[in-house]
């Protein structure tokens, strides 16, 4: 079987050479050694399976040379899932984690910075939140302190209906995000 090569076109979380310094390969020969192993016709699961078993391929690694090879060969797009379509944004805010969760979680501040009303479904306090969002859609909020006043905040929408409205809640969560991180400037 010839090899193809990798569609320059497809937007890849990492890069060839940080996958190269984790893996000692880059997107071509992981590419090529999938098509080689029959990967075209194996699920999600059995190219994950494939890469633990037969390269050692760490579990984040696994998926995520799995889900560039499903990009690569036109078998998923970018943001897509299982169920649906997931996007995140972080963002490094000079605040408590404390400060920071109660801008999500007190009615009055999240209306400040967010502007729309929404259900916390579960709470671990000082790390994250599970968010029903309308529509069917969930979100996930976690906190990681960094340091006595800073505080990493990742958002993860998930279940979006399509690419546009992954593409859509992407931009509108970087702005949402950048007004949360201008209240504490």
């Amino acid at each position: 079987m010839k090899t193809k090569t990798l569609n320059s076109t497809i937007q890849l979380r990492v890069g060839d050479e940080a996958l190269r310094n984790a893996t000692d390969k880059n997107w071509n020969e992981w590419c090529g050694i999938l098509d080689k192993a029959g990967a075209a016709k194996m699920s999600h699961r059995e190219i994950a399976d494939f890469l633990g078993a037969r390269h050692q391929l760490p579990p984040w690694w696994r998926q995520m040379v799995t889900v560039g090879y499903e990009q690569a060969r036109g078998r998923r797009i970018r943001h897509e899932t299982k169920k649906g379509f997931q996007i995140s944004v972080s963002k490094t805010l000079p605040a408590p984690v404390a400060e920071v969760s109660k801008f999500w979680t007190d009615v009055k501040k999240s209306r400040t910075w967010l502007r729309l009303n929404f259900a916390v479904r579960s709470e671990t306090a000082g790390k994250y939140l599970r968010i029903d969002w309308p529509g069917g859609a969930n979100l996930e909020v976690g906190f990681l302190a960094k340091g006595d006043n800073k505080c990493q905040m990742s958002v993860q929408h998930n279940k979006l209906k399509d690419a546009k409205a992954a593409a859509e809640m992407k931009r509108f969560w970087r702005e949402r995000v950048e007004a949360l991180a201008a209240l504490f400037n």
